[in-house]
């Protein structure tokens, strides 16, 4: 009797630590344990393979069950191996949740899209402003926050990063938490990495591909690292101080790029005629900016002077003609009060 004793607690013991050395890594656990009566017969018996419950980190209750088409991952971002989204619970609401295609921590070239019961649910910020578009579905470049909204607080549910093809922003990237770098190329070579991130210096096509491993799913970032700034084209008289006597023009600005002009500290439109030049005739001091669909920013300075054109010498005749028009009423006038 004393040694089927010590051999149940000796077992009962072991079966515990295996399920709660499997359960710190938050994996699945398979196990069989069954607890001896003092008269021999087995008084208690379990036999469980499957998924831990992903708040306690436990087996599931039998009562209450788990959901196991949910996998638990960092902080209290769930995977749903069903439709394939991550899972954000929104505190203040009882069974309110926010499901995205982006884990927390994300940095994707792929458009992100965020459902929630009410879009009074969340509140969204792209780049430190507020995201006013309706529309959930996000594909335009930039760095993403979404909170939850409780009182006049905001508490932050995730982020995220969306990239363009073409971008200047990335040097490092990393991955999110729970998942593990696969492969690197740049312009189809493979390069290094190590197990969470790869160094993105140099100017390249690159594909990475990285996993997570505990929905067996693996993702993909594609883009082109460029960090050429742009350059524009300029003509017209201009001297070696940049000061300009005539008409300025230039050309060169990128299909997917802008460019912003200042006169005199104030922003003004400028649109390029059908050969895609842009003109500017108005005396004043000008700062004009190129950007490329990378982010890259060029800064372009110059000072047209007076001068004289076509509008300027219409515009003087037109002038001198009024004076000497208003000069000749003025002696008509004067002359015909002499008389009367």
């Amino acid at each position: 009797m004393c040694n089927r004793g010590y051999l149940r607690i000796i077992r009962t013991a072991a079966v515990l630590f295996l399920a709660a050395f499997l359960a710190v890594g938050g994996s699945r656990i398979s196990a069989h344990a069954a607890e001896d009566g003092a008269d021999g017969t087995t008084i208690d018996e379990f036999d469980y393979s499957g998924p831990l419950d992903p708040v306690t980190n436990e087996i599931p209750d039998e009562e209450n069950g788990t959901d196991e088409s949910r996998v638990k991952l960092s902080g209290t971002m769930y995977y749903d191996l069903k439709s394939h989204d991550f899972v954000y619970p929104i505190q203040t609401g009882a069974g309110s949740e926010v499901h995205s295609s982006a884990a927390d921590g994300m940095v994707t070239s792929q458009k992100v899209t965020i459902t929630t019961k009410s879009d009074s649910d969340i509140v969204i910020y792209q780049n430190g402003e507020l995201y006013s578009d309706k529309a959930k579905t996000i594909s335009r470049p930039g760095e993403y926050v979404v909170s939850t909204r409780s009182g006049g607080d905001l508490s932050r549910l995730f982020s995220f990063i969306i990239i363009g093809e073409r971008t200047n922003e990335l040097t490092v990237f990393t991955v999110p938490d729970g998942f593990y770098m696969i492969s690197a190329k740049r312009d189809e070579n493979p390069i290094s990495y190590d197990r969470f991130s790869v160094r993105m210096d140099a100017e390249g096509a690159y594909r990475i591909e990285y996993s997570l491993p505990a929905a067996e799913k693996i993702y993909t970032l594609e883009t082109m690292i460029d960090r050429t700034p742009p350059t524009l084209e300029f003509s017209g008289k201009i001297n070696s101080e940049n000061q300009v006597r005539s008409e300025l023009t230039f050309t060169g600005v990128e299909e997917g790029g802008q460019v912003a002009v200042i006169r005199d500290g104030t922003h003004i439109t400028v649109y390029p005629d059908s050969e895609g030049k842009y003109k500017l005739d108005d005396s004043g001091v000008y700062t004009i900016r190129a950007y490329d669909a990378a982010g890259n920013m060029t800064e372009y300075n110059y000072r047209i002077m007076m001068y004289f054109n076509i509008s300027s010498i219409l515009f003087v005749l037109f002038a001198a003609a009024l004076l000497i028009g208003v000069g000749v009423y003025v002696l008509i006038r004067r002359n015909s009060l002499k008389i009367g």
